[in-house]
C-alpha cells in the first residue's frame, strides 16, 4: 500500500561542549510510545555510554511527533 510523503526533521546544535543531534518524525494517531521491545534503543544507549559516560539518548513522543535526541560531549 503506498504511503504519503514523510516529514523527517534532523537538526544539529552545539551547547558549549555538547553536540545534540535531534531527529523527529510524525507519529501516527494512536501510536504507542514504544511499539516494539525497546531493545534497539537500549543497545544504542549502552554503546553511547561505552563511547563516553556522559553521552545520552532520549526518545519518545512529544505531542504529535516521535523525537530521538543524542547528546555527545565534544571533549574526550
Amino acid at each position: 500500500m503506498p504511503r504519503g510523503p514523510s516529514d523527517i526533521t534532523l537538526s544539529f546544535t552545539q551547547d558549549g561542549e555538547t553536540l545534540s543531534i535531534r531527529v523527529t518524525n510524525p507519529a501516527g494517531a494512536g501510536a504507542t510510545p514504544n511499539p516494539g521491545t525497546g531493545l534497539g534503543l537500549a543497545n544504542a544507549r549502552d554503546r553511547l555510554r561505552l563511547m563516553h559516560p556522559a553521552a545520552s539518548l532520549q526518545a519518545g513522543l512529544q505531542g504529535d511527533r516521535f523525537v530521538a535526541e543524542v547528546r555527545l560531549p565534544l571533549t574526550m
